[in-house]
């Protein structure tokens, strides 16, 4: 990562404040993987693609593969575009591949009738203009894997499996219309593919599909309406190829019986839903597991996003269990704000090293201060709070060492560490958490083997200025959260072994408010944060559930009233960590990825629950 060695100066946080006000809501919400375009010359022929590297791609890593191609007349593009794959890409980490189609050279299907000749019965029947090139149907059985698209698909596997880590057992093909048909024929072709995702294609069964019929004279459609009439034999000499072979492209092959996600709307115009029917029960012939998705009338012939996270899990579950992922080498651990920016601490997997990014947007463009600690064997980072009284701004990190000492650093925003304080420490208590008061000097929250609170406010220079020290709530009592307000007052939550949990307002050596509260069914307390402007001064308590969502109380500090009660959507395989407050009072919330290294600040509006659009990915690859 680019060190930036830059100080921001008391006018110049003016200006980014003001900017930060106009550009508040404004900021793109989207995936943020790296999206490149591309080519490989197969046949002979310069043919493109593109591919999506996820959001936290790591070369160490492997990654699924997830093929989509574009209906008729459309292109890669328009896939991209439409699918919207890309953030499930970023949250499942796999890798998408766009190719483009050609116009391949159309077809007559001619039959040779006796006693009246050669008949052209579809004219042009595999499609005109841009397309996939699927073989040609009046080819033998054995021959019709054979096509200019099949050999693009296997290039850019053997591409992609020279320049990635590529799960081979996890190589899927997805479309939609004309797309879908071909997902379904390099499925049934290409032994790279291990699973195919169908929307509004299917099998199209020449001799009763409705829809094909339609596209023919009323004369040849009675004559093969009487030719089905035919012994198989008598059929076959007629039409040149066996009647069960008369599908298009190819029947399902007993030797692919692939997992298959076929989704259509019984209301499509385009594509009869009796295909994809069609199609479910030749799968089932041979045993390959079907998940058909019926999707409502309101998407007839369209793509439905809705279901793409279900159809991929069904995949990846009937592949097969993924490798295991390695830890990443940077995982993001303590977060907290600057004004409107965001300041989150990244830990080294191996190397005893912590990296602070403090990024300060402004027009538009990422800037960040890269400030690096250590390396420093043995030291664990416990939190990080950030001092808004200075006029270059510090950060304070606290730190435990495995021998049991604890101490800060106070680091300037150019990067440069101004001051190391080694606390006294005692075998009999544990440091739980970091505050600074309004002046910016620290607090530290102490908690004894005996479950006593003690508060130490110290100097700037790290020296004891004055204790207080409060019995816990209960035996087994745990301190989980600590912060100051402006009044200089503090307030704890604590986690009762019963499974609820307690909120104190502290002012001195007294508690001033106290409350108990039962912890929703299945969420874990894991933050305590406050108000500050508007005269929002209420106690904001930050729930996790097991499945990852997320959900903030506001709760009056004097009360203890719950004035509201909402819930956050967290992103798929992301965890919510800690709650922070900017300088406009909104709620901004760190979640981090279960296995990739990488983290989203979502900013909240604190009276309506919104997500106000800021939804941004943070990682350290270097």
């Amino acid at each position: 990562m680019e060190r930036i060695n830059s100080v921001i100066t008391s006018w110049r946080w003016i200006v980014l404040s003001v900017i930060a006000v106009l550009f508040l809501y404004t900021i793109p919400v989207g995936a943020a993987g790296i999206e490149t375009e591309r080519s490989i010359v197969v046949d002979g022929v310069n043919r493109d693609f593109i591919e999506y590297q996820p959001d936290g791609y790591d070369e160490n890593q492997a990654y699924p593969v997830l093929f989509i191609f574009h209906g008729h007349r459309g292109n890669a593009r328009g896939a991209m575009n439409n699918y919207d794959l890309q953030q499930l890409a970023d949250q499942e980490g796999f890798i998408v591949i766009a190719p483009d189609s050609l116009t391949p050279p159309s077809h007559d299907f001619v039959v040779d009738i006796p006693f009246v000749g050669q008949q052209t019965v579809f004219q042009n029947y595999d499609l005109t203009g841009k397309r996939w090139e699927i073989a040609e149907m009046q080819q033998p059985l054995i021959n019709r894997c054979t096509s200019g698209d099949i050999n693009l698909v296997e290039g850019i596997v053997n591409t992609l499996k020279q320049e990635h880590n590529i799960v081979n057992s996890h190589i899927f093909a997805a479309g939609h219309s004309q797309g879908a048909v071909f997902a379904y024929y390099v499925a049934m072709c290409s032994e790279d593919i291990t699973g195919f995702w169908s929307q509004s294609g299917g099998l199209v069964d020449i001799l009763n599909d409705q829809q094909v019929l339609g596209s023919i004279s009323t004369e040849l459609r009675d004559l093969i309406d009487l030719v089905k009439t035919f012994p198989s034999a008598l059929f076959e000499s007629i039409m040149g190829i066996p009647q069960e072979e008369l599908m298009y492209p190819i029947p399902v092959l007993v030797d692919r019986d692939i997992p298959a996600a076929i989704l259509h709307s019984r209301v499509d115009q385009v594509v009869s839903y009796d295909r994809s029917v069609l199609l479910q029960a030749d799968l089932e012939r041979v045993g390959a597991p079907v998940l058909f998705t019926t999707n409502p009338d309101a998407f007839g012939h369209g793509w439905d996003k809705r279901e793409n996270d279900a159809q991929w899990q069904f995949l990846v579950e009937q592949a097969g269990p993924l490798p295991e992922r390695t830890p990443p080498t940077w995982a993001p651990s303590i977060f907290t704000v600057l004004g409107p920016f965001n300041s989150i601490l990244f830990e080294h997997a191996t190397e005893s090293l912590w990296t602070m990014l403090f990024d300060y947007d402004i027009d538009e463009v990422e800037q960040l201060i890269d400030m690096r600690y250590g390396p420093f064997a043995g030291f664990t980072a416990i939190d990080v709070e950030v001092d808004w009284m200075e006029p270059d701004y510090f950060w304070w990190t606290m730190w435990k060492h495995e021998d049991g000492s604890t101490g800060l650093w106070r680091q300037r925003s150019d990067g440069n560490k101004q001051r190391f304080v080694r606390l006294q420490t005692t075998p009999d208590r544990v440091a739980k958490d970091l505050a600074l008061d309004f002046r910016g000097r620290p607090v530290v929250a102490w908690q004894h083997n005996d479950g006593t609170l003690e508060i130490q406010q110290l100097r700037k220079s790290g020296r004891v200025r004055k204790v207080n020290t409060l019995s816990p709530p209960s035996e087994n009592a745990e301190v989980i959260s600590f912060v100051s307000d402006e009044k200089n007052t503090w307030r704890v939550l604590w986690q009762l072994e019963n499974g609820d949990i307690e909120v104190w307002h502290v002012v001195g050596n007294a508690i001033a408010n106290q409350y108990t509260y039962n912890s929703p069914e299945g969420f874990v307390a894991k933050d305590l944060e406050i108000g500050w402007n508007n005269g929002d001064v209420l106690n904001r308590i930050f729930w996790v559930h097991e499945s990852g969502d997320a959900r903030i109380w506001r709760v009056h500090p004097t009360s203890g009233e719950i004035m509201s009660d909402f819930g956050v959507d967290v992103p798929n395989r992301f965890q919510g960590v800690e709650i922070e407050t900017d300088m406009f009072d909104q709620i901004r919330i760190l979640t981090v990825h279960e296995y990739l290294g990488i983290s989203k600040v979502i900013t909240i509006n604190p009276l309506s629950g919104e997500v106000v659009g800021v939804e941004k990915t943070y990682q350290v690859t270097e």
